[in-house]
């Protein structure tokens, strides 16, 4: 099933909630890729709420690990 999760950017809030709602079913690593290193930047309070009610703690390192990969990728 697809699922839309928006909001008015588009970056922070909703990537965060659409990984999140991810991890619901998959491991992490692969829900991960619901994302898109130049447009995304996954709220980190979300990510961590959602990682503490889900049982994966992993989430957060995961989604650093995102984030410090897309800043070294940015052209600036």
């Amino acid at each position: 099933d697809d699922l839309l999760v928006c909001c008015h950017a588009g970056v922070s809030r909703s990537s965060a909630s659409a990984f999140v709602i991810a991890c619901v079913n998959q491991d992490p690593q692969e829900a991960v890729k619901v994302l898109t290193a130049r447009k995304h930047d996954p709220n980190n309070l979300i990510v961590k709420y959602g990682a503490e009610l889900l049982g994966k703690p992993e989430m957060i390192e995961v989604i650093q690990r995102f984030k410090t990969d897309y800043l070294h990728n940015v052209a600036w």
